[in-house]
């Protein structure tokens, strides 16, 4: 479990990351006089699905008309700033959550170490060590 956590919360950084590097790239270096900006022709208007029936045994999943998504996908350009500073907060969220996971089962082995060395010290009486432990006993 402590690694698939752990994965999770470098698979929410590096998302992060390549998200704010692909928001910066217009501010980065640039070949002759590329702007950087999105292009719509070569950009694919999402498609949205409303699930839910309107009759016993009618449709259960509604598609977004062409038109619609192609509305939207303009709205998108044109709020972009708005709209990738809010996904990359929702990105930021989520690695946020995952590390805080990570934390949490980091905390949980810590405290299964500790009690582990508590449970050692306090089964091992004033005796000479046992051979294979690794102690070493006091021969005085």
């Amino acid at each position: 479990m402590g690694q698939e956590v752990y994965d999770s919360y470098i698979k929410a950084k590096n998302a992060v990351e390549r998200a704010k590097e692909w928001d910066d790239l217009p501010n980065g270096k640039k070949y002759q006089s590329d702007s950087m900006s999105i292009s719509p022709a070569h950009c694919k208007a999402p498609m949205l699905m409303r699930a839910g029936q309107q009759s016993c045994g009618g449709n259960n999943y509604w598609e977004s008309p062409k038109e619609l998504n192609e509305a939207i996908l303009e709205v998108i350009i044109m709020e972009q700033k708005t709209i990738i500073a809010k996904a990359i907060l929702l990105l930021e969220e989520t690695e946020r959550g995952r590390l805080e996971a990570t934390q949490n089962f980091v905390d949980e082995l810590q405290e299964k170490i500790k009690k582990t060395q508590k449970d050692r010290t306090s089964c091992a009486p004033d005796s000479p060590a046992r051979e294979g432990s690794g102690a070493v006993a006091n021969s005085n």
